[in-house]
């Protein structure tokens, strides 16, 4: 239990002095208003902080503005720790609450079954994920901001990710895996139901570790691996036609991103519209407006500036 309380309080404090700039409060509101102007940037601030307006840049300098900030921030290190820890907690937990346990035909047969089930919760994971980034905040939202970055960089060059290695594609996801992995490795299964949610929240782990490489091979339409290309035909993982459709203006729909396999159902039921009425209703917040700048989208039935 030591070891990973250690690991926690490593990983949380090592933020800090990595990535200061993020924790700085940004002249913006986390989200804008409806109807409401966005304020003007102090001119003390530091160039990674400024209120940058994508309306008036060019499409080369907005690749530019976000890759630097990337480039300048202390992030990687970051990354690179984050990785460490989970590769560290996800074997132990496999092996404590899946190896130990399936000692017979029968349980190895629900650990099949399981893994089934952690597929479907990836994906839908990945889709609340991706929809919150995409939908909500701004670069210069706290603490938060540094991971808008990234798709607000994925909407206006969509093949950039097919640059960006292992670490930097998929670190990120696995933020919100590490707090569930301590506790499934220091918290041991005391029923059948304590061991069929560790199973399906292990194998859901790991799957969202490579949900990302998932989505980027989907950027590589000319897959010249052949068991790659296998995953995508069979729809095993996310295949390239299929998560096409998210990237057709305005970037509204088909956000799963593990395998795709929920995206019929909640664009079916209009899921993410009806979340989006929610928060708009609650906070007063405008859809992906930051996202509808940095890719000159005009809202349906407004103006855009």
């Amino acid at each position: 239990k030591v070891v990973f309380r250690c690991l926690c309080l490593v990983e949380g404090c090592f933020w800090l002095p990595c990535c200061p700039t993020y924790f700085t409060p940004p002249t913006l509101s986390v989200c804008p208003k409806v109807g409401s102007k966005m304020p003007q940037a102090d001119v003390q601030q530091k160039p990674q902080e400024m209120d940058v307006d994508p309306s008036k840049m060019s499409r080369k300098e907005k690749q530019k503005q976000l890759q630097d900030m990337y480039l300048n921030s202390n992030k990687r290190y970051f990354e690179i720790l984050t990785m460490t820890i989970f590769f560290i907690l996800w074997p132990m937990s496999f092996y404590y609450n899946i190896i130990l346990r399936t000692d017979t035909f029968y349980a190895a047969g629900l650990s099949a079954v399981f893994f089934l089930i952690g597929m479907v919760m990836a994906d839908f994971a990945s889709g609340v994920t991706h929809w919150t980034f995409d939908t909500w905040g701004t670069i210069n939202t706290p603490f938060l901001g540094t991971f808008i970055r990234s798709f607000r960089e994925h909407h206006l060059d969509a093949t950039e990710i097919c640059n960006h290695d292992f670490i930097e594609a998929n670190a990120d996801s696995l933020l919100g895996a590490i707090p569930v992995m301590a506790a499934l490795v220091v918290f041991p299964p005391s029923t059948f139901f304590g061991w069929a949610s560790y199973s399906v929240l292990t194998w859901g782990a790991l799957l969202i570790c490579f949900t990302n490489e998932f989505h980027k091979w989907s950027h590589q339409p000319r897959q010249k691996n052949p068991i790659i290309k296998f995953l995508q035909d069979t729809h095993l993982i996310l295949p390239p036609r299929h998560h096409h459709v998210h990237h057709a203006a305005p970037h509204e729909v088909y956000y799963c991103i593990t395998n795709g396999w929920m995206n019929p159902f909640l664009d079916s039921i209009g899921f993410w519209r009806k979340a989006e009425t929610v928060v708009t209703a609650i906070t007063g917040w405008v859809p992906r407006e930051d996202d509808f700048s940095w890719c000159d989208i005009k809202p349906k039935g407004k103006k855009h500036h």
